[in-house]
């Protein structure tokens, strides 16, 4: 059934013309639909615009100040619950707030006499050792435990204001591993500090260069083993686990490489015992020979040589380690053993000989007399012949000013016992020389 419509004049009583208008007619049965509204103006409001403004600004800062004071009391609240769970914070934390305020005051201080001590040339190893330690190290020894307090508080308070952050992590753990790295690293930076200076401002110290860069390399391998073994100690990883994968692991390595590591443990023996150094002349006897020459250089491995030929020989710091080495640098004296064969025409002229010869030797400024005293005599005397030994103590000398010095020795003692008329000879008789030649001959032969 159609909904009922009906046309209706407007109100008589306004001075408008007249409109007609739909007016639905409501029914049980027919659909609801609102009458159309007319459009009306916006209410007026006779307030100034001052004063809606200023209330706007009232409502924005009392919103901001209540957010304020809301963070604010969530904030503490969660400060005074971490200082419940953790009382010792508070105090570590005052400690490291008095040290920023005394150590950059203190610390620049102290650094500038030990740079003033050590620029007038009165001052102690020691005091030496502290300047070139705290190079660029003051801001490590201040940003060390602020860090770590800053980091380990601030892990915590997420832990305590979100729940799900840093489920089965420990905080007692992480902060153990932040400790251990900031520890190994102040380390790492001391030890470099120290070794960058150490051939530079201390004359005594008497170290390769090259042994202080292995040096440097080997320690920091040891620094970052270390700080691995802790980090993993501090999660919750067994000790012994590690000790037992890296047994294995250091079994097969040292199995696969136990000559190289052998004399690189020798070099470092070698290094802390000192028994040669580069520039000294040593004699190394083996079985099958001797090696003698001019240490050259000390490496990780193998010590290099320069022998009499003037040729470079390499030896494995191992065989060092385990050999007799003969210094010839480091002796106080040399003894200088010198033959001459006389012949023996009258025997009262092998005193006088072997005194002026003494004497002789007692005036060169190169023998020593605090040792052994020079000697001269007669130590073989056949029918025709003899031979003098002359023996005395030079002091310590390369080897060729030794061999000049023998050979002068050598020329004075032929002009004494010349002067004496006694001729110098052979010491194997002219018959018995041919009989020892014809022996060598048929050896020869024989060996061919």
């Amino acid at each position: 059934m159609a909904a009922p419509w009906k046309i209706k004049e407007t109100d008589r009583h306004t001075n408008l013309p007249a409109v007609f208008t739909i007016r639905h007619t409501y029914s049980s049965k027919a659909p609801s639909i609102p009458p159309p509204q007319p459009d009306l103006p916006p209410p007026q409001h006779n307030l100034p615009a001052t004063n809606t403004s200023s209330y706007t600004w009232t409502n924005m800062f009392d919103n901001a100040w209540n957010s304020t004071s809301d963070a604010t009391i969530a904030i503490s609240n969660q400060l005074s619950d971490l200082v419940q769970a953790y009382p010792d914070v508070p105090h570590y934390f005052s400690v490291v707030s008095i040290s920023y305020l005394i150590a950059p005051y203190s610390l620049p201080k102290f650094h500038l006499k030990l740079e003033k001590k050590y620029a007038a040339g009165t001052y102690t190893v020691y005091e030496a050792w502290c300047l070139h330690l705290m190079e660029k190290v003051e801001g490590y020894i201040l940003a060390y435990p602020l860090f770590g307090v800053v980091l380990w508080a601030s892990l915590d308070m997420a832990a305590t204001m979100i729940p799900d952050f840093g489920a089965g992590v420990h905080l007692s753990q992480v902060s153990k591993g932040v400790t251990i790295v900031a520890a190994v690293w102040f380390l790492q930076v001391m030890k470099k500090n120290f070794l960058s200076s150490a051939l530079m401002h201390f004359e005594g110290l008497k170290v390769d260069k090259h042994w202080l860069g292995a040096f440097d390399k080997v320690s920091s391998l040891g620094l970052i083993a270390i700080g691995l073994l802790g980090v993993a100690e501090a999660c919750g990883v067994p000790f012994e686990s590690l000790l037992a994968v890296s047994g294995i692991g250091g079994i097969a390595t040292a199995f696969a490489a136990k000559d190289v590591l052998g004399n690189v443990l020798s070099g470092f023996y070698l290094q802390l015992s000192r028994p040669l150094s580069v520039g000294e002349s040593i004699k190394l006897p083996f079985h099958a020979g001797s090696i003698e020459g001019l240490v050259i250089e000390i490496g990780l491995t193998s010590t290099s040589l320069i022998n009499l030929e003037r040729l470079p020989v390499s030896v494995p710091n191992s065989l060092l380690v385990g050999q007799i080495i003969v210094n010839r640098s480091r002796a106080q004296w040399v003894l200088s053993v010198t033959k001459i064969p006389i012949k023996v025409q009258s025997m009262d002229k092998v005193h006088a000989i072997s005194e002026e010869i003494m004497e002789k030797l007692r005036a060169y400024p190169e023998v020593s007399l605090k040792a052994d005293a020079p000697y001269c005599y007669l130590t073989r005397l056949g029918d025709l012949y003899g031979e003098f030994t002359i023996g005395c103590c030079l002091q310590n000398m390369r080897n060729e000013e030794l061999l000049c010095v023998e050979q002068k020795i050598l020329i004075d003692a032929a002009r004494i016992i010349h002067s004496h008329g006694v001729e110098s000879g052979s010491p194997v008789p002219p018959a018995d020389l041919e009989l020892l030649l014809e022996a060598a001959r048929v050896i020869k032969s024989r060996c061919y």
